[in-house]
């Protein structure tokens, strides 16, 4: 997997894990968020939710999915780096 590509996803599992212990549900939805969605589509609501993770509140579409929208603005450059991200499938 691209390091460029890891980081972000160790990052929202971590904020996924810290959720039970915080007020702020939007990191609570991570796992919600990925979870219902079969493996060949995963790709492509990683690089929507990191492009959303990206961009502040106020310059979103305002027609957003709601699952999408649910997430925080994240300030810092961790999720504007633009790498290629690999395919998911069921293998092992």
């Amino acid at each position: 997997m691209n390091a460029g590509f890891t980081s972000p996803i160790v990052f929202l599992f971590k904020a996924q894990r810290r959720c039970r212990k915080t007020t702020q549900l939007a990191w609570c939805k991570f796992h919600d968020y990925l979870s219902p969605l079969p493996p060949q589509k995963v790709r492509r609501a990683l690089i929507d939710l990191f492009e959303m993770l990206d961009t502040p509140i106020a310059e979103r579409d305002p027609y957003l999915d709601l699952d999408l929208a649910a997430f925080p603005y994240v300030n810092g450059g961790l999720f504007g780096a633009r790498s290629s991200s690999p395919l998911y499938n069921n293998s092992k």
